[in-house]
């Protein structure tokens, strides 16, 4: 250090760069030590007057170094703006080291950095135009950094406006839009710069919208299919990221006394006077976003992402036009996700839910009253005014008795007067003929299963098919169920149930797909199996390689199956549906006698020789073997300990008892 400062010669002071450069590459732990001696100072001082280029690139090398060790005693001495003043001079390797220099820099930005990075936006905002990618691509890395540090400032909010930042760094999300760590960076700091009106006003001016949504999986407004799936691949923490964006940019829903009110712009304050003003760019937003918003919910299993999805779509309702709504919602799922949110355990989410139910009210009553009717809504605010003994979601505690009175003051002033429209009328009819095929198919006729099939579709040239929740409320779904299951049926019924199934889906247009869907539906909004994010993928490994400890019970109501909640089952994470159900096949249900077993089977073996069929059969035997429980040991008194079995995940291919 001393040499580099003593001026000694650029051969000693080259050597002395060179020196410190290995000192900090073999040891990165004494990298502090030279900055305690001044050596980023002279470091610095070597690339503002480049005197000797040899020189400046070795400076160049070691600061890339003592910056990834002391990022803030680099930034205090001007290392940014040292690294990045005579970019142009170097060559694209030096380059390089210059951008990873002043990113490692841009993770120790304080408060009192600030000036000194706003210094740094100029030359990086050139740097975001190199003709290398890599280049390019770690400009804007440190760009990005760097705003949405910038941004914390509210009194440096114009400086960056002015610089050009987020024009950039929002230009590079509409001329890309692909998911990667870049964009990801990207996303986090328009997020953070969003909080500040101005920056969201220029955010809404630049026309994300169609960026966004594509990012979301979304199709845009080209067609009926905006909104589709979650993009294949997509990492719920990208799709957090993303909804964050949309959500700072967003006005803030308006607070309780205040929802009912469709008008309730003061609640947003400044934010919903800028949507007001770019009555265009709104528009955009709400039709590109709020289909991919209620899409991303359906598609998304992470309660995080779902819980955004819904925050999300009910600010884009709330900014929205009824002009807009009358075109979105009719190609959105929004009462089925409604109806699914409202069912949640979370006392939060329950209450957003109530209050996207009241701003769909007051905007649009007639556009969306007779969803709310056919997918449960009305009956999953009813359940909530119950409570616990009818059905609701909660105890009766402080919070959950505030969102109870919510409920209530939700279902008397928007939701009752539905209860009299034409459109509950048509929903009871067709939940009345969901019933009569129900009976139909309990009495064991396959005719029913055409017209259940019809009425999923939408029959009698309806514009849409039966609900989830119609089909759960008719008990069509396990009309279906016992039809193809009887209990006590002998093997040849059982076989003729099955073909005339087989007879109506085939006469049917579009096969069993409106059924594989409806039942899809059912699962989607009954499913309440809690889910944990992991958060590295270490932690995840772990988690895959220890078997899960479940209590498996039987369905309330259910008689036929012996009660196995007394064990503690323990399932290799990755163990298949179809394994947890063949080694619970001997212990919850008794096997059939040798008379009831289909004839089917005997048809299928009817072509093998004598030593295949004993080979099968052994086959067949060893794959149960140690499965069967002895007579006594079928009865489990309630005081027994509880046992611990674990099921083998070992691929297996489809047996005959299958």
């Amino acid at each position: 250090v001393g040499v580099l400062q003593g001026g000694m010669g650029p051969e000693l002071m080259l050597l002395a760069a060179r020196a410190l450069t290995y000192i900090v590459d073999s040891v990165p732990q004494a990298g502090r030590h030279p900055c305690v001696a001044e050596a980023v100072p002279s470091l610095c001082e070597k690339l503002l007057t480049i005197e000797y280029i040899d020189l400046a690139e070795q400076s160049l090398q070691c600061l890339e170094k003592l910056a990834a060790e002391a990022p803030g005693t680099c930034l205090s001495a001007g290392g940014m703006t040292a690294c990045l003043s005579y970019l142009d001079f170097f060559p694209t390797g030096h380059q390089r080291a210059a951008l990873k220099a002043a990113c490692s820099m841009s993770k120790g930005l304080k408060p009192g950095h600030v000036g000194l990075a706003m210094d740094a936006v100029p030359l990086l905002m050139g740097a975001t135009q190199s003709g290398d990618a890599r280049v390019a691509e770690l400009a804007h890395t440190c760009l990005a950094r760097v705003s949405a540090r910038v941004s914390a400032d509210p009194s440096r909010t114009e400086s960056l406006l002015a610089s050009g930042a987020v024009d950039t760094l929002a230009g590079l999300l509409r001329s890309r839009g692909e998911r990667s760590p870049l964009s990801g960076e990207v996303v986090r700091a328009l997020t953070q710069c969003a909080r500040s009106d101005p920056v969201a006003s220029k955010l809404l001016s630049l026309g994300l919208a169609p960026a966004l949504a594509g990012m979301l999986g979304g199709k845009g407004s080209a067609g009926p299919e905006a909104g589709g799936a979650a993009p294949d691949g997509a990492a719920p923490q990208h799709l957090q990221e993303v909804l964050d964006l949309v959500a700072g940019i967003l006005p803030p829903l308006p607070n309780k006394e205040a929802a009912g009110d469709a008008g309730a712009s003061s609640s947003g304050g400044g934010r919903m006077a800028i949507f007001e003003a770019a009555a265009s760019e709104r528009d955009a937003f709400v039709t590109e976003l709020l289909p991919c918003a209620l899409s991303m919910h359906t598609a998304s299993v992470l309660p995080s992402v779902r819980k955004q999805c819904v925050a999300c779509a009910a600010k884009l309702i709330l900014i929205a036009p009824a002009g807009v709504l009358q075109v979105v919602l009719p190609r959105a799922r929004v009462a089925s996700v409604l109806a699914s949110h409202l069912g949640s355990e979370c006392v939060k989410e329950t209450a957003s839910g109530l209050r996207m139910v009241e701003l769909l009210m007051s905007k649009a009553p007639e556009l969306v009253s007779r969803q709310l009717l056919r997918e449960g809504v009305v009956h999953a605010v009813e359940a909530l005014v119950c409570g616990p003994e009818s059905g609701g979601a909660f105890d009766a505690s402080e919070e959950e008795e505030e969102v109870r009175a919510e409920a209530q003051r939700v279902l008397e002033t928007r939701l009752l007067p539905l209860r009299d429209a034409d459109s509950c009328q048509s929903v009871a009819k067709t939940v009345a003929r969901l019933q009569g095929f129900a009976e139909r198919l309990r009495a064991g006729d396959a005719e029913a299963v055409k017209g259940l099939l019809e009425e999923i579709q939408g029959p009698r040239g309806a514009e849409e098919g039966a609900s989830a929740h119609q089909l759960l409320e008719s008990g069509a779904v396990g009309a279906l169920k016992a039809f193809l299951s009887p209990d006590g049926a002998s093997g040849e019924e059982v076989l003729e149930r099955h073909l005339g199934f087989l007879d109506a889906i085939a006469a049917g247009a579009n096969g069993m797909e409106p059924l594989i869907s409806a039942v899809s539906g059912l699962v989607g909004s009954l499913e309440r199996f809690p889910l944990v994010q992991v958060s590295s993928g270490t932690e995840g490994h772990e988690h895959l390689g220890r078997p899960l400890k479940l209590r498996l019970r039987r369905a309330a109501g259910e008689t036929g199956l012996r009660d196995f909640s007394t064990h503690v089952v323990l399932i290799e994470p990755l163990a298949t549906v179809s394994a947890v159900e063949r080694f619970l096949l001997s212990r919850v249900v008794r096997p059939p006698p040798a008379t009831m077993r289909s004839p089917g089977l005997h048809r299928r073996t009817g072509g093998l020789g004598a030593e295949e069929e004993d080979a099968m059969d052994g086959d067949e035997e060893g794959m149960m073997e140690g499965e069967d429980l002895d007579e006594d040991e079928e009865d489990i008194e309630v005081g027994e300990e509880d046992e611990e079995e674990e099921v083998d995940i070992e691929e297996e291919e489809e047996d005959l008892e299958e």
